[in-house]
């Protein structure tokens, strides 16, 4: 048996880069840690491009146990 290692992108790169404003990812990001001078290279990781885990669990709940739901603290992006 396996499942999803996470819930997987609802837009590529290129389209988050094209329709996520980078206003709205420090917005997104709330409560998580990002160097302020990162959020241009951000916008393609920003919570918003990613499908919703809460329903990618739901597909799978006869595949997993969820014992432990885990929150980001920090997202950084190497050059």
């Amino acid at each position: 048996m396996s499942s999803s290692h996470g819930a997987g992108r609802r837009l590529s790169r290129s389209a988050a880069r094209a329709k996520t404003r980078f206003r709205d990812v420090a917005v997104q990001f709330a409560g998580v840690w990002i160097d302020p001078r990162s959020v241009a290279r951000l916008v393609d990781e920003a919570p918003a491009v990613y499908k919703d885990i809460a329903a990618v669990m739901r597909a799978q709940r006869d595949l997993v146990r969820i014992v432990r739901r885990l929150r980001p603290v920090l997202c950084y992006k190497g050059v």
